[in-house]
């Protein structure tokens, strides 16, 4: 039964490490903004410079979003807002390390102080990974709600254009936080299980 858990263990620290590896991925592929296409539509700056998707609030506060304007091939999008990226990234990297340090501890079956810093660091991860899908499931629903409603307090031309919204890459990442948070969860229950047989199996010990 120990050995099971710990097989057990291993497999879901391996797949948590694999899906914070995947959201570092696709957090970098989904930082560049895109306000031009072939077709010829635009965001406007409405009066800033720059790249509208960072210096005009209108889009600002309704990051990220994607939207095709009339038969354009390509859609217009603004990514995410760079504290929810900062966060996946982040959370994606410390994930990999300690997901090195679980299997490490359990590979060579690591004292009670490394199983409760794994438990700890799982715990963590747990929090972290449901609050980066709790702020992205929100900044999609922002997004993809405005856009719906075609992109109220934009300037649109001409104002009857068509347009067709889109948020699958951004769904895709807060599928993938709900994975991880899931992967975390499962590997943390089972080492507070380890943990918690490690601690009988010294208790149990005969004193000499």
């Amino acid at each position: 039964m120990v050995e099971f858990r710990r097989v057990l263990a291993m497999v879901c620290v391996v797949m948590a490490s694999l899906t914070s590896i995947a959201l570092i991925i696709i957090s970098f592929t989904q930082i560049s903004n895109n306000t031009t296409t072939p077709g010829g539509s635009y965001l406007d700056s409405i009066g800033s410079s720059g790249d509208p998707c960072a210096s005009a609030e209108i889009y600002k506060s309704h990051l990220p979003f994607r939207a095709r304007f009339q038969e354009d091939p390509d859609f217009l999008f603004c990514t995410w807002p760079g504290a929810n990226s900062a966060s996946r990234i982040v959370q994606g990297f410390l994930g990999i390390v300690l997901g090195i340090f679980i299997f490490i501890v359990l590979l060579k079956k690591g004292t009670r102080i490394f199983k409760l810093i794994a438990v700890i660091g799982c715990g963590l991860c747990v929090i972290w990974t449901f609050g980066n899908l709790i702020n992205d499931g929100a900044a999609t629903n922002n997004g993809r709600t405005w856009c719906d409603g075609r992109m109220s307090g934009a300037i649109l031309t001409p104002p009857d254009i068509k347009i067709t919204c889109d948020s699958g890459p951004y769904i895709g990442s807060c599928i993938l936080d709900l994975w991880a948070a899931i992967c975390w969860l499962a590997t943390g229950l089972i080492l507070v299980a380890e943990f918690c047989s490690c601690c009988k199996g010294k208790a149990a010990k005969p004193q000499p």
